[in-house]
């Protein structure tokens, strides 16, 4: 029997729960309630890309403190109706969702393929062959609300909105809160929300992931195991758009959502207040809006946290039912997007049938009598309109091979581009890229057909122009502008055809404004306003050409477009502006491209004479951005030395702050105070204003860079993570066995400094990978003087090295570079690709210049657990003293000498998941003393060196794999070569595992260390002899230490 739509009831009203008084109370709403607020509200909008409010929120915070004390008066007023001020919460601007081109008519179907390589062609071909159909743009409403309202909603998030989100089971994977850690495992429900961590939600991309890498598991395995499957996705049309915010307090849906049973009690009296004012205001938001009828939901504003809990928690009763009456091998929903996986018993032939058995078992879900469209009705949202558009769902019968065939597709399609992701940027093929070539692909109105999506082809193509994006920005941060001129000059005009475009610029709207802020950060002017140029005219050829959805108010909808490019655009520009330039150049640079931005909305064929001559302050308004880290280089890179630190105009935190901020503030300047800042020249308070209300907050690793003490003192570990980062971090009680002060407690016998990085031991033997990398002695002169050598071609050598090792199918654990082999201002992308790939760096970084002093030292960026969950440190180990050569030539060509180490120079030894290893810099191997250190405590040694006397410096190699008994890694220059791992087998033959030399290109070598098998060997009271010995019996007096000691034979 069918089951049609049902009609709407009136209204929801007669739902609502009583509400007593009308107004919030001032003990509801505390100060501190309201910077937790802010620091949220301030860290979700400048990672929503649809909210260009950077400049709003650095004048908002120049007085925080009266801004937040006026907004607590006006909520907790007796008079209050902010929720009625349309001054108050905001103004609204509209993004593209996409282009819809008209179908194909039938004669163009039956006519032979035809189609244009110019995407401007294309589209001027489509324009003039359309008899009465048009191009069809989709556009959305977004909030551009006051930073009063943004953070209002933030604190309806944290203090109500938290419960709503606890009321969602697993399935529902996108906008979730972040959550600590549950206490225990046994413990039911979710973890407590984390109201100190900046930000209410995750990156959006790892739930996403998740939502759909563990569907296409659920079907590969079931097909693995000969089982047909029925795989389904579908979204809402206009989700957001189609939603009453009021059915959130009515009764039924409380009760339907188990509020009361899962939050241990019902809202309050002001929780229902405070909720039902949040959804007065987005109705009196939506009032503005030039399309909505008086028929239709007013809709969420797309922008602010409240709205996305409260679409989220729309939709949990349609998660449960679904689950319940379908029993699916796998269900989950990312938003309003669905991914369904149903076992097929051979009942299913066609889509209507599946659609009528969906409909059969889920109450709320009913269907027209063509199937166009399936319909919720939810009895408490009835003023909702949530459809799911035949058009949009997909549905798939696999089973088998050719089931497979088709999900390898799918997968493949994927990761060949999001794979790039992980990959430093290859500055000879970002045109050739595959993100390239998706994006140079014909716009088709079939283009789809395959993709598990209908949506999944414009994500593929938003997600490769996000890739190249971001590639170029990580060009821009490692080199001069002048060294990859040419290849950013043939982007741009790539970009011009295949970007910018008609028939394109809607569907990646959204990356504009990064686009522009590249061209600006490389103050490439006249491109810049090339490209605005081009966005001009592709707006002008879209107005005049397209209908726009829905239909009503098209012209303001279409100048609300206009608006928020303009002022993404404007603000892209600002936020790039380079600092601390004063040219007049750059300055008149970006003032007229700023007056071209201005004329976006003007119908003009002309944009060489903008109207606007009015010219900004830019360096200012750019450093104050910067300092309260909403400029697009983050301020912690200036603390870490990647930038000059530009004056900071903005006054001191003087003001009272409430107990929380006063206890973050001063934990941030006690970190400031043991950073090695000395260069810097600036005051710990200082510092301290922009890592209050960080929006990108130093990463564990870059808190141990700075404070050397944190690698082995997880008490100030924690102390300071918590109050940068805000995030969870394992008690104390459940550390590792440790002294007080974090490092190892030596046993009896060991007279070292061990430095203990990871509770757990390797589940198998580590993997090093020995490179073979070039620095030629230009490099070395350019890094003594204090001018690192940046050039492409060095870095073009490095990325390809360095991409190999991360694809190469034996993964190693370990990557090493020799002494003095990498500048400082590549580490950044260097230690994120191996962190991210899950592999330890061990390098030598080229010299730091202070004064008449050079410091030359290995950086350790090593993974870790130590925290509750994988992270990383960051250990500098200096060399103490120059080899003789080096160091005359550092006193005859630059008067340079060795910068004095203060507390002296002896090495640690790193316990790191259980193996024990030591790190000397070139020369030092020569120092008896190190070695005796090192014998009979570590497993590996690794040696970083810059060594042309190969012959003299092999023997002492092979000496010392001798004597310290221990795996030597030497890692040497290829201009030199002789980069090896020698161990103490007993055969000859075994003992270089690796051994290097020569050769055109920069290579590496991946080899795996028995550090069982040479433990077990050194820990037999007298050493095997024989021919059945793996290694060559132990020196005189070696005795193994108690840490590494083993059964023998074990």
């Amino acid at each position: 029997m069918k089951k049609k739509a049902k009609r709407k009831s009136k209204s929801t009203t007669k739902n609502l729960p009583p509400i007593g008084p009308t107004h919030l109370s001032a003990e509801y709403i505390s100060l501190d309630d309201l910077y937790h607020a802010y620091r949220k509200a301030k860290v979700d909008v400048f990672f929503e890309r649809s909210q260009p409010m950077a400049l709003e929120f650095c004048q908002y915070e120049k007085n925080l403190a009266l801004n937040l004390n006026n907004l607590r008066e006006k909520l907790t007023s007796p008079s209050a109706d902010w929720y009625q001020d349309p001054d108050f919460i905001g103004s609204y601007g509209f993004i593209p969702k996409g282009l819809q081109l008209p179908p194909l008519s039938e004669k163009e179907s039956n006519s032979a393929h035809f189609s244009f390589s110019n995407p401007d062609d294309a589209w001027y071909q489509l324009i003039e062959s359309s008899d009465s159909s048009k191009p069809t743009a989709e556009l959305r409403p977004v909030a551009l609300f006051t930073v009063d309202m943004y953070v209002v909603c933030a604190l309806w998030v944290n203090l109500i909105g938290h419960k709503f989100d606890a009321c969602l089971d697993r399935t529902a994977r996108g906008s979730r809160l972040r959550r600590l850690r549950k206490k225990s495992e046994s413990q039911s429900s979710i973890g407590e929300y984390h109201i100190t961590a900046p930000g209410s939600f995750p990156p959006y991309f790892y739930p996403y992931k998740q939502w759909r890498d563990n569907g296409l598991r659920a079907i590969e395995h079931e097909l693995s195991e000969r089982r047909k499957v029925v795989a389904i996705t579908m979204d809402l049309k206009a989700f957001y758009h189609n939603i009453d915010p009021r059915f959130i307090i009515s009764n039924e849906f409380l009760k339907k959502l188990h509020f009361k049973k899962i939050n241990g009690e019902s809202l309050s009296n002001e929780e229902l207040i405070f909720t039902d004012q949040i959804c007065q205001a987005f109705v009196t938001w939506a009032k503005k809006l030039p399309h909505l009828e008086d028929s239709q939901p007013p809709g969420l504003p797309v922008g602010p946290s409240a709205s996305r809990i409260i679409a989220n928690v729309l939709l949990a009763e349609f998660d449960r039912l679904l689950q319940q009456n379908l029993d699916p091998i796998y269900y989950s929903r990312y938003v309003d997007d669905i991914f369904l996986v149903l076992h097929d018993n051979g009942g299913f032939r066609k889509s209507d049938e599946v659609l009528r058995h969906l409909c059969d078992r889920i109450e709320p879900l009913t269907y027209h009598d063509d199937l166009s469209e399936l319909k919720l009705n939810f009895n408490y949202a009835q003023e909702s309109n949530l459809i799911f558009q035949a058009r949009k769902q997909r549905i798939f019968l696999l089973s088998e091979e050719v089931g497979q065939d088709l999900l390898d597709t799918i997968k493949n399609k994927i990761d060949e581009i999001s794979s790039e992701w992980r990959f430093l940027p290859d500055l000879d093929a970002l045109e050739h890229s595959p993100a390239a070539k998706i994006l140079i692909a014909n716009k088709q109105p079939s283009e789809d057909a395959d993709t598990l999506r209908k949506a999944d082809q414009l994500s593929l193509k938003r997600l490769s122009f996000s890739v190249m994006l971001s590639h170029l920005d990580t060009l821009a941060h490692d080199l001069p502008p002048r060294e990859w001129k040419k290849e950013r000059d043939r982007f741009y005009r790539f970009v011009e055809r295949h970007v910018l475009t008609p028939l394109r610029l809607l569907d990646l709207n959204d990356y504009l404004p990064r686009l522009i802020a590249i061209a600006v950060t490389c103050q490439d002017w006249d491109m810049a306003q090339g490209l605005i140029n081009r966005i001009h005219r592709a707006i002008a050829e879209l107005k005049n050409n397209i209908s726009i959805e829905p239909g009503t108010g098209k012209e303001g909808q279409f100048d609300g477009y206009t608006r928020h490019i303009m002022q993404a655009l404007k603000e892209a520009v600002i936020r790039s502006y380079p600092l601390g330039n004063k040219s007049k150049k750059a300055d008149k640079g970006a003032n007229t491209l700023l007056n071209h931005i201005d004329n976006l909305d003007v119908d003009r064929s002309d944009l060489t004479s903008p109207v606007n001559d009015e010219n900004r302050e830019l360096s200012k308004e750019a450093e104050e951005l910067f300092w309260m880290d909403l400029g697009r280089i983050p301020f912690k890179h200036a603390v870490l030395g990647y930038l000059t630190c530009p004056p900071c105009s903005l006054a001191q935190v003087t003001e009272e702050l409430p107990e929380d901020q006063i206890k973050r503030f001063k934990t941030i300047k006690e970190f400031l105070a043991a950073s090695e800042l000395s260069e810097l020249k600036v005051s710990p308070e200082v510092m301290a204003r922009p890592l209050l209300f960080s929006t990108r907050p130093f990463s564990i690793p870059e808190v141990t860079e700075l404070d050397p003490q944190c690698v082995s003192d997880l008490d100030q570990l924690r102390k300071f993570v918590v109050a940068i980062r805000g995030t969870w971090v394992k008690p104390v009680v459940d550390a590792v066995s440790a002294g007080s002060d974090g490092k190892e407690v030596p046993e009896e016998g060991e007279k070292n400094d061990i430095i203990v990085i990871g509770n757990s031991t390797w589940s198998r033997q580590p993997r090093i990978a020995v490179t073979s990398f070039l620095v030629d002695d230009i490099s070395w002169d350019k890094a003594a003087e204090g001018n690192p050598d940046l050039s492409a071609a060095r870095y073009k050598r490095l990325v390809r090295i360095a991409n190999a090792i991360v694809k190469s199918p034996n993964k190693p654990d370990y990557v090493v570079f020799p002494e003095l082999s990498i500048p400082r201002k590549w580490m950044l992308g260097l230690s994120k690709l191996f962190i991210d790939a899950g592999m330890s760096l061990i390098t030598g970084v080229e010299y730091l210049r202070e004064s008449t002093h050079v410091i030359n030292e290995a950086y350790l960026i090593l993974r870790d657990d130590r925290l509750g969950y994988p992270s990383w440190c960051v250990i500098k180990q200096r060399k103490g003293l120059p080899a003789h050569p080096e160091r005359d030539l550092l006193r005859s060509k630059f008067g340079l000498t060795f910068a004095p180490i203060v507390n002296g120079n002896k090495k640690p030894i790193y316990r790191h998941f259980g193996h024990d290893f030591g790190l000397l810099i070139c020369s030092e191997l020569t120092d008896i003393r190190y070695r005796q250190q090192m014998r009979s405590n570590v497993d590996t040694l690794f040696v970083l060196s810059w060594n042309q006397d190969i012959e003299s410096f092999g023997s002492l190699v092979e000496a010392a794999a001798l004597d310290v008994h221990c795996y030597l890694a030497l890692i040497n220059n290829r201009k030199y070569g002789d980069s090896r791992v020698r161990a103490p087998f007993k055969k000859n033959w075994k003992r270089d595992q690796v051994r290097v030399k020569g050769g055109l290109d920069d290579y590496f070598v991946v080899t795996e260390l028995d550090i069982d098998s040479l433990r077990s060997y050194q820990s037999h009271h007298e050493p095997p002899l024989g021919e059945d010995a793996k290694f060559k019996p132990t020196p005189e007096g070696f005795r193994i230490s108690d840490s590494r000691r083993r059964t023998p034979g074990d």
